[in-house]
């Protein structure tokens, strides 16, 4: 039939024997029978769309506010994907560094490029939240917000919710 074996749990067989697979079974049948009666309800009493829950808000000016907050994902609405009246820029910034190993080791300089979004207004003089966003290994800098010449989409969807 199949390959002896020994599990880690001290439960001995052939490998798709009958008791392993009745073992598996079980464990499937029970994981399921506990997961199908897990449905969110909203305040509302229904199904669809998520559970609202309460969700305490302070504002930049110190404001305690109450909202109602989704728990889950929402359509980034259509008109967020076009330009804003007030439009922020796409910035290039330089900046050098070391390719290394270690952080003690400058072994050889490179010039590296950053984008960063700043908003509507801009000014030098104000402080801003800070929310870094950081591409993965397939991706480079100009995936994200793209480039000053030629901005990403996601430019316009962060006009519009600032």
């Amino acid at each position: 039939m199949g390959k002896f074996f020994k599990s880690p749990i001290g439960f001995t067989g052939t490998f798709m024997g009958g008791k392993y697979i009745l073992f598996i079974a079980v464990v499937f049948s029970i994981t399921c029978t506990a997961c199908s009666g897990q449905k969110e309800k909203t305040d509302s009493g229904g199904e669809k769309g998520g559970a609202i829950r309460k969700e305490a808000v302070v504002t930049d000016q110190g404001e305690h506010i109450e909202m109602d907050k989704k728990t889950d994902t929402s359509q980034i609405p259509e008109d967020y994907l076009t330009p804003a009246g007030e439009q922020g820029t796409v910035e290039r910034l330089t900046y050098r560094t070391y390719e290394s190993m270690n952080y003690e080791s400058r072994e050889k300089q490179l010039t590296k490029t950053a984008y960063v979004y700043l908003p509507y207004g801009y000014s030098g003089d104000r402080k801003y939240n800070v929310f870094y966003l950081m591409h993965g290994g397939w991706s480079d800098e100009t995936t994200y917000l793209g480039t000053p010449e030629n901005p990403d989409v996601l430019v316009n969807v962060i006009d519009h919710a600032i």
